[in-house]
């Protein structure tokens, strides 16, 4: 009687009951457990949902991609779905000229209790970073994201992006190819992407600067230089590096066995295999050579 009984336009507890039952058959509350992790069990429907509310709320930022000029090249085709059933593109890098989206693939620690989690990222919006913008995709106990940890939470969602690479991604009117990135901080990538980490004598998980002169390590230095010369570009991580790396450990092969200069060094196997310029880590040892560098022009001048 307080709130007006029956004539109220408040929601009767049996209404209330209905919403929450209808919340529990969205795809995104949708899970499976496994000893890794908790997982969302409809990626591609979730995914395709929330691309799109984007598209529907004309929020959809598109993201083409660049020539080395800088000059953004024309997205003129839509996917199409191959017959054969097999993939027409690998890395998750499709053609430039195809329309896609970006996902991005990072991992989360922290909270209350602490806990991991694989954070889905959709960069066709703005600020696609704030916490309203991404999807939680597995949630496991406080962890301390070691590779083999990672791999294993990773591995159901990596089977289902291979899926979504396949299929492609309907937004609107046009069936969209999907571009994957890593976005996590430094030790989450070096785990997702099978580098050493900081102690690596070449500690870029994109490119091949060392890290600091060394004697014994004086052929890397003139191959490829320091990280801290600012006056030098350094030769790029290639996407077919890591597939030979990935080859070699599937074939029992190990990082002594193949020697410094041949792992360069990457370690563990990969655990997703996107093309190094797809990997966007907060690098530490990277804002320490900038930071010395720059300690350096100070004092000369």
């Amino acid at each position: 009687m307080f709130f007006g009984g029956a004539l109220s336009p408040m929601a009767s507890p049996q209404a209330l009951q209905q919403t929450r039952s209808a919340f529990r058959k969205v795809p995104a509350d949708d899970v499976f457990l496994l000893d890794t992790a908790a997982h969302p069990s409809q990626f591609c429907r979730v995914v395709e949902g929330r691309l799109s509310d984007l598209w529907y709320a004309e929020l959809f930022v598109e993201r083409p991609s660049f020539d080395p000029e800088g000059v953004a090249i024309p997205q003129t085709r839509n996917y199409e779905v191959p017959r054969t059933r097999r993939r027409l593109y690998s890395d998750f890098c499709p053609p430039a000229e195809i329309r896609d989206i970006h996902i991005s693939v990072g991992l989360d620690r922290g909270g209350d209790p602490s806990s991991v989690k694989v954070v889905i990222g959709f960069r066709n919006q703005e600020h696609p970073n704030r916490l309203g913008n991404t999807l939680l995709m597995g949630v496991r106990p406080e962890s301390k994201e070691t590779y083999l940890e990672v791999a294993a939470m990773l591995a159901p969602l990596v089977a289902q992006l291979h899926q979504l690479s396949l299929t492609g991604v309907v937004v609107g009117p046009q069936r969209r190819a999907v571009r994957v990135f890593i976005n996590s901080d430094y030790p989450s990538v070096c785990s997702t992407t099978g580098h050493k980490g900081h102690s690596a004598s070449l500690p870029c998980p994109m490119c091949l600067g060392t890290k600091s002169p060394r004697d014994a390590q004086w052929l890397l230095h003139a191959l490829f230089g320091i990280v801290q010369d600012l006056s030098r570009t350094h030769p790029p991580r290639t996407v077919s590096h890591i597939k030979e790396m990935r080859s070699a450990y599937e074939s029992v092969e190990t990082p002594d066995g193949l020697g410094l200069a041949t792992h360069l060094p990457i370690e563990p196997p990969p655990v997703i295999i996107v093309p190094p310029t797809q990997s966007c880590p907060f690098l530490f040892i990277c804002l320490l050579g900038l930071r010395c560098g720059c300690c350096g022009l100070l004092l000369r001048l």
